[in-house]
């Protein structure tokens, strides 16, 4: 979870935004994605693997965002976000957040 002295103004920011971006680091997992998801931010994955963390407690294809920066996916070009309509995901992946944090 969040620490130090931005701690703070970044959780006001995950609170306030609709989608978060949560790239991997040293390791697939990190603990922005439960900050992000704890204050309703959809969170913005950039691996795949990402969407597979934690599935006993949500369904992170539902209320996540894929953003797929592998190496297999430049294979084909430059990645592209897997959200035909923004709009549309955000409200139901908003609805699915809710139901999370109640």
């Amino acid at each position: 979870s969040m620490r130090g002295s931005g701690a703070p103004a970044a959780l006001t920011l995950y609170a306030a935004s609709t989608f978060c971006l949560q790239p991997p680091g040293d390791t697939i997992s990190r603990s922005g994605i439960v900050d992000a998801v704890t204050l309703g931010c959809i969170p913005v994955f950039f691996h795949p693997q990402q969407r597979e963390l934690w599935t006993d407690h949500w369904r992170a294809a539902e209320a996540s965002v894929l953003f797929d920066w592998t190496p297999a996916a430049w294979a084909e070009g430059a990645p592209q976000p897997l959200v035909k309509d923004p709009a549309v995901y955000a409200a139901r992946a908003a609805a699915m957040m809710a139901e999370l944090i109640a």
